[in-house]
């Protein structure tokens, strides 16, 4: 019996550690585990992150995404190195994330569709990353490259000295009614303002010389017409595919590509 018993012991703490929960405290479900060389843990609404992230796809999500309601805040730990691609997608109730000094990459679309993204803390130390109201910033090459700003509400204006908007840093925005670019910023990325449905205005400063593909593929009924500075030199494949209602794009300088 005795035997019996001790069994049935073993059985019980295996499958509370395999489901991630604690016999102890009994508070149920503490989602977590190892994805790659990282370990992550999902706990009173806090996901921490340790170790090496991986890069992840639209159709390889991340292991903590089928939480991705219950997660409120991140904390990268000291140590991580980069953000994966896809990494965060569609976690539409992050309020924070904790950028630790050892960051030094955030992959594209690491937070597409975080709308409740309004903090983003940046360990001192690190001399890559910085914040400003709410969007996060890098520093390459000498350059100010505009990474994110999932939350972004109203019309807005890139800050001056910023040189590069990234390949999907205003991706699916739905609040995002005017954008304003200065003359800081000579490139646009990759499906910059991907189908942000809402804008009503678009203004490029004359510094702006590449376009990426699908930049400003807003999807938006608003725009009926857009002025692109004499500056620009290249624009990328499906980059003026405003929105239904265009019927005027305005360039009178020469593009090697169109």
């Amino acid at each position: 019996m005795k035997s019996s018993t001790l069994l049935l012991s073993v059985l019980v703490a295996a499958c509370f550690a395999f489901a991630g929960c604690d016999p102890e405290n009994g508070e149920g479900v503490t989602p977590g585990g190892r994805d790659g060389s990282s370990t992550w843990r999902l706990k009173d609404g806090i996901l921490t992150i340790k170790g090496g992230m991986r890069n992840y796809t639209f159709d390889d999500h991340a292991p903590w995404q089928p939480y991705y309601l219950s997660i409120k805040e991140v904390v990268i730990v000291e140590g991580v190195p980069f953000i994966g691609t896809h990494a965060f997608e569609d976690c539409i109730y992050i309020e924070k994330v904790s950028i630790p000094a050892s960051l030094q990459e955030v992959g594209r679309c690491a937070f597409l569709n975080c709308h409740a993204l309004t903090s983003f803390e940046i360990a001192a130390g690190n001399a890559i990353f910085s914040s400003d109201n709410g969007a996060l910033l890098a520093s390459d090459g000498g350059q100010t490259i505009f990474v994110a700003y999932p939350s972004v509400s109203g019309s807005y204006t890139i800050p001056d000295g910023v040189d590069g908007i990234a390949d999907w840093a205003f991706a699916c925005c739905p609040h995002l009614t005017g954008i304003t670019i200065p003359g800081t910023v000579e490139s646009i990325g990759d499906s910059a303002f991907w189908t942000c449905e809402s804008l009503e205005s678009i203004t490029i400063g004359d510094g702006v010389k590449t376009i990426g593909d699908n930049a400003f593929d807003a999807r938006s009924p608003h725009i009926t017409s857009l002025v692109i500075p004499d500056s620009v030199e290249s624009i990328g494949f499906g980059a003026m595919a405003v929105g239904p209602n265009m019927v005027s794009l305005n360039y009178f300088g020469y593009c090697d590509r169109l």
